[in-house]
């Protein structure tokens, strides 16, 4: 990632920050997080956080033990919610929301 002017002031010498990350360790995102967040009900948090870890759609029915039609009209409401659009859009923003906790609650 190249530095912008205040990341230069912090690293002067540097020219880029370059941020690993272990993908084995990532915990699944926190429904109640999600919920608070977003406005979302338990049961959309719950979709939401097991498409951002990686389920596919059909995965994490099975794994809420709802139908895929079930899991399909939340998440047509966990999209309005979220303003995304895809499930690729949505673990982007989860993503970025477990980082932010991460920064603020270290």
């Amino acid at each position: 990632m190249p530095l912008s002017a205040f990341g230069s002031d912090l690293f002067t010498a540097g020219c880029a920050v370059l941020l690993l990350t272990d993908l084995r360790s990532l915990a699944r995102p926190d429904a109640v997080r999600l919920s608070a967040a977003f406005g979302l009900t338990a049961a959309g948090a719950r979709l939401a956080a097991r498409l951002a870890s990686g389920d596919g759609i059909n995965a994490a029915a099975i794994a809420l033990g709802i139908s895929r039609e079930t899991a399909r009209t939340q998440l047509r409401a966990v999209f309005a919610k979220t303003n995304t659009h895809r499930q690729a859009e949505l673990a982007t923003l989860v993503s970025r929301l477990r980082l932010l906790g991460k920064m603020t609650n270290p």
